[in-house]
């Protein structure tokens, strides 16, 4: 059975080792003429702020944590084309989990930048 907790959803059957951490996998939506909007569009660029859904023993964090990802911990330089002299090019390259259909972050806690205050 799964609890919604805001927009995301608990995994309790999920058990995480140590200090892992899975997260909602939310995305921008881009329209056709290239507004960025909220969505889950699989080409969209991911948001660096999500929710834990489930979490380790040693992760710091708890399941309903909003959590800022380190977007630059993901970053693949591409390889450049014969003879370019442009700037490095470095894609960002997500570890992608599927559950039950549905996509999420696999996460470790060096990979965050930090916890939003839940104003506790």
């Amino acid at each position: 059975m799964k609890a919604n907790v805001g927009t995301a959803q608990v995994l309790p059957a999920v058990a995480l080792f140590f200090d892992h951490i899975l997260t909602t996998a939310n995305r921008h939506k881009v329209t056709e003429s290239g507004i960025i909007m909220a969505g889950k569009d699989g080409n969209a660029p991911i948001y660096s702020k999500q929710i834990v859904v489930a979490c380790g023993p040693n992760a710091g964090v708890q399941v309903g944590d909003v959590v800022e990802i380190a977007p630059e911990r993901f970053s693949v330089k591409m390889k450049a084309p014969k003879n370019d002299v442009g700037p490095n090019i470095k894609e960002v390259q997500v570890p992608l989990e599927v559950i039950d259909g549905l996509p999420y972050l696999f996460l470790s806690t060096r990979e965050l930048k930090w916890i939003y205050n839940k104003g506790d």
